[in-house]
């Protein structure tokens, strides 16, 4: 039994145990981006849920899956252009619930990031700051004039990311990101630490170096519902 074979009859009889019942979760928004696709020059479109306690996001973007199953089934000659995913991350406990499926073939994981991402280099081992500032520019998006952020380390001011929110729309920015924060200083063995307090709300875009890489084009706030237990079944 290969390597490959092994983690994945793992992954799937931990989550079989693991989910003898069925979890639902209520997500209060939708949002489809546009992200650009600098290796092909196209853009692609990715929608993701969220809920407004930033506890969980939802995706099942068709680009991750056939992403995914590129990945997992390199070594293969199956035909992956059926492949659908769904994708939950908790962002409090960063675990990562995954369904791939195609033809008459279903994958359920469920991981816990700490144990699945590698090693990695560059740690921090001083006190950062994340800063979030208001700027004096606005951006109309959805037909509404928005404030605009400035987001950079206290250590890198000359580098920062403007973003966007939507702050009708609460969403708890601060608990979405900070386990992960938390996983980027344990997997780079950093002693330093990340203080941060970001602005509350839907995310609608952001850009790096004067480029858009990611705008929202779409929004639903009619509530989505998502239950799974080995797969997943959707109603709005």
């Amino acid at each position: 039994m290969n390597k490959t074979t092994y983690l994945l009859l793992i992954a799937l009889c931990s989550s079989y145990f693991a989910f003898a019942q069925t979890k639902s979760i209520t997500f209060d928004y939708s949002v489809t981006y546009e992200i650009p696709n600098k290796r092909k020059n196209t853009t692609d479109t990715i929608t993701v849920s969220y809920n407004k306690e930033g506890s969980y996001i939802y995706t099942s973007a068709p680009i991750l899956a056939s992403q995914l199953g590129a990945r997992m089934f390199k070594q293969t000659q199956m035909d992956l252009s059926s492949m659908n995913s769904h994708i939950i991350l908790d962002t409090q406990k960063a675990i990562l619930y995954m369904d791939l499926s195609f033809n008459e073939n279903i994958f359920f994981f469920k991981m816990d990031m700490k144990d699945m991402l590698p090693p990695m280099n560059n740690p921090l081992n001083q006190e950062v700051a994340l800063i979030s500032e208001k700027t004096s520019e606005s951006d109309v998006l959805f037909g509404k004039e928005r404030d605009v952020y400035s987001i950079y380390p206290s250590t890198e001011p000359d580098k920062p990311i403007t973003v966007v929110f939507d702050a009708e729309h609460k969403v708890d920015n601060n608990a979405i990101f900070k386990e992960f924060l938390q996983l980027m200083l344990y997997k780079t063995q950093s002693k330093g630490s990340i203080d941060f307090n970001l602005p509350q709300g839907l995310l609608l875009k952001a850009t790096v170096k004067d480029k858009v890489v990611l705008k929202a084009i779409a929004m639903d706030t009619k509530p989505l519902e998502v239950n799974f237990s080995h797969n997943f079944n959707i109603s709005k």
